[in-house]
């Protein structure tokens, strides 16, 4: 399951939606990015996490 942290950046990513149309690919990968590396760098065991985020978006 997500942690805190991920549903926390997909909350925020479901919010820059609401932002203007032409900045929303920039904050899509910047969100991807910052939540790879976050769940890389917590835990690296666990690559459920990753398929999850893929799957996912």
């Amino acid at each position: 399951m997500p942690s805190d942290q991920f549903k926390q950046i997909k909350s925020w990513f479901h919010t820059f939606e609401k932002i203007d149309q032409s900045q929303i690919l920039y904050y899509q990968i910047r969100c991807k990015l910052v939540l790879c590396l976050s769940i890389l760098m917590q835990d690296l065991r666990h690559q459920n996490n990753l398929q999850y985020l893929v799957i996912t978006w």
